[in-house]
């Protein structure tokens, strides 16, 4: 039986040369060899992909975020990495044309928002422990967990961060839709 191609090379390795490392060669989906299929018309962004998927199938699960944006669900609770916050999380980003770069925790970035579980206690942010020059650049943290008291404000404000909890982010962004 013959097999079936699905992928095809479209740019040859290379060798290393002029202080450059190899890079293997290329492959693309053999659709799309000669090059990439227009976009459909009002497909512009990943945040269009994902309203017109839910347009198209509002009946499947993953529409429950597009719910929970519009705020018509609530109290939706993982503490995963990967938990159904997270996901509201970077379609807010999209829907607002904001870069979403998600980080493991034991690396470090300059970035001015994050969202993510983190403790928060007067011994400082555990959670950004491990990347301690993020604190000259982080403004905002958003807690998927409680933000419990105003000595957590406190805590993160000594930090100059702004602090805020879940149900305040879907406030915000509930505000900008």
């Amino acid at each position: 039986m013959a097999q079936k191609k699905f992928v095809v090379e479209i740019e040859k390795a290379k060798e290393a040369a002029n202080g450059r490392p190899s890079m293997g060669p290329v492959y693309r989906n053999l659709l799309g060899k000669d090059g990439f299929r227009p976009l459909t018309p009002g497909i512009d962004s990943c945040w269009d992909i994902f309203r017109a998927s839910v347009e198209k199938f509002p009946t499947n699960e993953c529409s429950l975020v597009a719910r929970l944006l519009m705020g018509r669900v609530r109290d939706v609770e993982s503490h995963s990495a990967n938990c159904m916050k997270w996901i509201i999380s970077m379609q807010a980003f999209n829907a607002h044309g904001l870069y979403c770069v998600p980080l493991y925790d034991s690396l470090e970035c300059s970035c001015f928002h994050a969202v993510c579980e983190f403790e928060l206690n007067n011994k400082g942010l555990t959670g950004l422990k491990t990347f301690p020059n993020t604190i000259k650049y982080l403004k905002t943290l958003v807690s998927f967990g409680k933000v419990t008291d105003d000595e957590q404000k406190k805590v993160a404000e000594n930090f100059g961060l702004a602090l805020y909890s879940w149900d305040q982010f879907l406030q915000l962004v509930g505000n900008l839709l």
